[in-house]
């Protein structure tokens, strides 16, 4: 059985990690985190073997922030023949270095041509 003390480097934009003071066999928490930076969550866990208690173990949780996308060109109108404008796809939160991309291009009508289907990975 296990007792533990759950604490978060960020706890304001941090949840769903607990402290435990009632042994326990299993830790479960879904950690969610909507801050802008990885999150470090550190578990001192203690053993409890009848009346003995064990010393502190750490465990240490890295919750990464969910990444999402802005872009300044949300949809665009061009003329047959004409290149569309560059979309500069940003993520938020960064670094661009482990965030990737995938998406689809979809023809409005089935005679449209000259979509290209693309991924970046950076």
């Amino acid at each position: 059985m296990f007792t533990w003390t759950a604490t978060a480097q960020h706890p304001a934009t941090t949840s769903g990690y607990h402290s435990n003071t009632i042994p326990k066999t299993f830790l479960n928490d879904t950690i969610f985190n909507l801050g802008l930076v990885p999150d470090t969550i550190t578990y001192a866990i203690k053993a409890h073997n009848n009346t003995c208690i064990g010393p502190d173990s750490l465990y240490k949780v890295v919750a990464l922030p969910k990444p999402s996308l802005t872009n300044t060109i949300l949809s665009q109108t061009i003329c047959s023949g004409s290149p569309s404008a560059a979309v500069t796809l940003v993520p938020y939160p960064g670094p661009p270095a482990i965030v990737t991309f995938n998406w689809t291009a979809y023809p409005s009508v089935p005679s449209l041509s000259g979509i290209f289907l693309w991924r970046r990975t950076p």
